[in-house]
């Protein structure tokens, strides 16, 4: 086994413990404290295991409710139903718009710009999704780079990740 994943994993269940061992001293209930350990697990997860953070992030809301720590109920009533209707909206939009060739169409304009360098195409992108922030607000405007940045990545054949 890999040390660094043993060091996480070991750093991620000592730390839960020490926090709901913490709850527990300061006279929380049961439930309290076992809301703390899970909720403390799926953070420190998502923090440590980052590639996994979705599952750590599904695996403690499984165990919420598996636990009867929290409800079904009380899970959809603290959902924020109109920001993730939003999104989803946000999300079919800029498909739309990438199958119309949108994304494309505005690269395509910004590289055919005269003495246009990767420094002023970065600085346009950071300019532009600064106004787009203000304009509309940060999530829409962070879907709409990612996808012009997929597609520049596309068209130079490169990995966007860094």
């Amino acid at each position: 086994m890999n040390h660094k994943f043993l060091a996480k994993s070991l750093i991620l269940v000592f730390t839960a413990a020490l926090i709901a061992l913490s709850v527990k001293l300061l006279g929380f209930n049961t439930k309290q404290v076992l809301a703390t350990g899970i909720f403390s697990i799926s953070i420190l997860g998502a923090i440590l295991f980052w590639e996994f953070r979705l599952s750590f992030a599904f695996l403690g809301s499984s165990i919420m409710l598996l636990t009867g720590v929290a409800t079904l109920e009380r899970f959809i009533l603290a959902s924020s139903w109109e920001i993730i209707f939003f999104l989803l909206g946000m999300m079919i939009l800029v498909a739309a718009l990438k199958e119309l060739g949108v994304f494309t169409w505005l690269l395509s304009r910004a590289l055919i710009l005269k003495n246009m360098t990767a420094k002023k195409f970065l600085i346009a992108l950071t300019v532009s999704s600064a106004l787009m922030a203000c304009l509309i607000d940060e999530v829409s405007s962070i879907v709409f780079m990612i996808m012009i940045i997929f597609e520049m990545s596309d068209y130079f054949e490169i990995d966007p990740v860094p």
